[in-house]
């Protein structure tokens, strides 16, 4: 049997690295990959997924102390190792060597340039036959997805226009580059301007967000803040139910779970989904009165005891709503497994570095390797510097961890002193902060 290599390994050893499970979930993604690179040493590609910037991935081969070999992956993706974004690669590596059903290099050009002729034709709204200033809309949201804003740019076109805030200005005279459709949105974002959303946008509130939605979507120039492809589309109903989940710090908070499922809930009345996959934004159909559904995502998060008094009144006033549980952290998986300390390789796209270990210095930027430190207890992957006892799984479930800050401490000293160096402050220069790594 021929040595196991990263040019002649098989699906069935895809399945073996990473499983059935990440493997199924690839093979969507497999014609997205880009960029793909394979060599003696490594697999490297870049991977389009839900983020604003494409997933870099990176693949190892490693020999283990019993001659089996396995493989390292480093991913830019929240999962990080091991994931579908991995296996993508890998399964696409295997295609590109089967040259009966290899796309050449001419086809795949003739087909982007297809993909991007389509866009800019769909980009533009056709008002009249000559490209004029108009306004696009943003959306926004902050990072534990609970509030949502709307960021007005104007231009010709999207990627190259500036942002535009002087609502106030144009609903008394309006200029040439605001019609009545826009006139009708932003109206009622004026009238929310009151709500905060913490963002640097104008706020979707509850009175008025779910109106401005709609028309921003019918308008055909409403984008997600995560890339600026095709415009967001105004979605079919979607029916939702009501649940609730523990967060990180063990308080329960209500969530929505539409069918089918979306990528976020905007918190608006009546709420809306986005489908960041499908391009859509569409109203929530929520069973319950509307009235108490709205205040219970007022509600900040629940304590044990607070969770047990909002019980109390939903199963009086709302019997229909389920009720969050007292003992709802209690009933949480819980993970009780050695720890075992990762490293996720990575490879930095920089535009500048200071002289450090074997790289020199550089002012045109390049390529910089290091090595991410992950905490591992079973399938839950937590960063050293996370201390919380519950942790929220890729997947969505969350899990009650057995820490063992002992051990943690254990292994990030034993990798400090060897040959492992933590990356120094402005060493790197990167778009946008480097990550924690060595």
């Amino acid at each position: 049997m021929p040595e196991l290599t990263l040019e002649n390994f098989t699906e069935e050893d895809v399945i073996h690295w990473l499983g059935a499970s990440e493997v199924a979930k690839a093979r969507s993604y497999v014609s997205r990959v880009q960029d793909l690179e394979v060599d003696d040493a490594r697999i490297r590609g870049v991977v389009p997924g839900t983020a604003r910037m494409p997933y870099v991935t990176v693949i190892r081969l490693v020999v283990l102390k019993r001659g089996e070999r396995d493989i390292v992956t480093g991913c830019t993706c929240p999962v990080a190792t091991h994931c579908k974004h991995a296996a993508a690669l890998l399964l696409r590596a295997i295609d590109d060597r089967d040259v009966a059903e290899r796309v050449s290099p001419s086809v795949m050009s003739w087909v982007e340039d297809l993909r991007r002729a389509s866009v800019a034709v769909a980009k533009k709204k056709v008002r009249s036959t000559a490209v004029k200033q108009q306004l696009f809309y943003v959306l926004k949201y902050t990072n534990d997805e609970r509030h949502f804003g709307v960021e007005i740019r104007k231009g010709k076109h999207l990627e190259n226009a500036d942002e535009w805030w002087k609502i106030d200005r144009a609903l008394v005279t309006p200029p040439s580059f605001v019609d009545e459709e826009d006139l009708a949105i932003l109206r009622l974002l004026w009238a929310d301007r009151s709500h905060d959303a913490g963002l640097r946008a104008f706020g979707l509130g509850p009175k008025h967000g779910a109106e401005a939605l709609l028309r921003m979507a019918k308008s055909g120039r409403l984008y997600p803040d995560i890339g600026h492809g095709l415009p967001l589309q105004s979605g079919e109903a979607r029916p939702a139910t009501v649940g609730w989940k523990v967060d990180v710090k063990g308080f329960q908070r209500p969530y929505l779970k539409p069918v089918p499922a979306a990528s976020l809930i905007v918190p608006v009345n009546p709420p809306y989904y986005l489908d960041l996959d499908e391009g859509e934004v569409g109203e929530l159909e929520v069973s319950g009165n509307p009235a108490v559904i709205s205040r219970l995502f007022s509600l900040p998060p629940l304590s044990a005891k607070e969770a047990a008094l909002v019980a109390g009144a939903l199963h009086e006033l709302a019997p229909d709503l389920p009720s969050p549980a007292e003992d709802a952290s209690e009933r949480l998986r819980l993970i009780d497994a050695p720890l075992q300390a990762v490293l996720q390789l990575d490879t930095l796209h920089t535009h500048g570095n200071q002289a450090w270990r074997e790289y020199p210095h550089s002012y045109s930027g390049g390529l910089v390797d290091i090595a991410k430190v992950v905490i591992r207890y079973a399938d839950a992957d937590i960063a050293p510097d996370n201390r919380h006892e519950f942790i929220t799984l890729p997947e969505g479930e969350t899990v009650r961890l057995k820490r063992r800050p002992e051990a943690e401490a254990k292994v990030l000293s034993a990798l400090a002193e060897s040959v492992m160096q933590k990356i120094p402050v402005n060493q790197i220069h990167t778009k946008r902060s480097p990550p924690e790594g060595m």
